[in-house]
This record gives structure tokens, sequence and C-alpha cells, in this order.
């Protein structure tokens, strides 16, 4: 179509299972955006079968609005932990970052995607093109959602970066 999506870009878009995989078994070459679209609606079971054809857990948006975006970061953006596990599990880096140096952790919208994300060993002090780490970052869009009187998301963002800035018992303290 006119923005570059094929025919299973749009089946992966819709949730249609049985058409992506007829679509995989006439020979549909699996594209990035295929696997993004099934991390956005939250699809491991698809995403399980884009895989098992090849295609890889992380490869980047070339979008002009998402540059770098991986499925991964939709996954945690939309609050899908099992289609984060799966993208792990297979590969996916946990802390690749976007053209802007964001990674997952820094677009995840809820305090249990968060905690998700620290357990499975996202890196707490990566930095994105500002400078912002994680817990910076989240306080930083905070106070951009207060400006814009989004109290609800700014809640949301502040208990995401109270999550993520919890301090986590050592070693040594567990035994």
């Amino acid at each position: 179509n006119k923005w570059g999506q094929t025919p299973l870009d749009i089946a992966c878009a819709g949730g249609h299972a049985g058409i992506v995989r007829e679509l995989l078994s006439a020979g549909s070459r699996v594209g990035a955006n295929a696997v993004a679209l099934c991390a956005m609606r939250g699809d491991a079971k698809l995403i399980a079968e884009l895989l098992d054809t090849g295609a890889p857990a992380d490869e980047p948006s070339t979008s002009d609005i998402t540059p770098g975006m991986t499925p991964l970061m939709w996954a945690a953006n939309r609050g899908h932990i099992d289609v984060a596990r799966c993208l792990i599990a297979r590969g996916a880096r946990i802390d690749a970052q976007d053209a802007q140096g964001r990674t997952a952790l820094m677009f995840v919208q809820a305090p249990a995607v968060a905690e998700y994300f620290v357990a499975a060993g996202a890196n707490l002090d990566m930095s994105d093109a500002q400078g912002f780490d994680a817990v910076a970052y989240h306080l930083d869009q905070a106070a951009s959602l207060k400006r814009i009187d989004d109290n609800e998301m700014a809640e949301r963002a502040e208990a995401v970066a109270e999550m993520i800035g919890r301090p986590r018992p050592t070693e040594n303290e567990n035994d």
C-alpha cells in the first residue's frame, strides 16, 4: 500500500493469524514491521511463529515517525509482558536504543511492566540523547504531562520512575 505495508504487515496489524499463516506458507517475507505490529497488538504466539521463520527479534524500525524503535520497545510501551518475554527469550536486546537513545525501559507505561524489565536485567543507568537515565526520563515525562494537565498519565510516569528507582537488595543481603 502507499505506506509501504505488505499484506503480511496488514494481517499482523489486524491480528488475523490464519491469514498470516497462509501468507507465510505462500512464501511471504517477514520484515521488521510484521514483528513490531504483532508486538503492538500483544500477540506473543504469532510473534513466536514469525520468529520461527527467521525474522529478527529486535530489528529496529526505519519509519520516520518511530526511528529505531524495536518490537520490544512496542511491547514495553503497550504493557505486553508476555510479548517481551518471548522477544527476550528469542534474542531481543533488552537495552537496545532507538534513534533518540531510549531503551525499552524508557517506553514502559506501568510499574508492573517496569518491574519485569528491571528483573529481566535492564540497565538502569543507560542514558538517552538528552542524558536522562530511565528514572530521570520518566520524571521528565511526568513533568511534561503535568504541564498539559494530564495528571493521570503523569502519576503513572511517576509511579514507573519510583519503581525503577527503588533500591534493590545486594547479593549479600539475600544471604
